[in-house]
């Protein structure tokens, strides 16, 4: 089994969204290094490549704003729906 390079989206965002990151300090720690990751076109998967996916995205903006951070999500869904 090779060691962990990558933290998915996917992971990430569930984590804030059901809660397992309970700290508020820690939900909003990685809903930050979230949107580290963001592209002009949206953010990629670390686990697929470039690929953006606008599923998990999806979820992404639900995160956002649970943390608090709304104009995060606008700005995301501008990104991605609008370009």
């Amino acid at each position: 089994m090779s060691a962990l390079t990558h933290h998915t989206t996917d992971g990430n965002v569930f984590a804030i969204l059901s809660g397992v990151a309970d700290y508020s300090n820690r939900s909003a720690l990685v809903a930050t290094n979230l949107q580290a990751r963001w592209t002009p076109y949206g953010p990629p998967a670390p686990e697929a490549g470039a690929t953006i996916s606008p599923f998990i995205t999806s979820f992404e903006l639900q995160a956002h704003f649970a943390v608090g951070q709304p104009q995060r999500s606008i700005d995301l869904m501008k990104d991605m729906y609008f370009g």
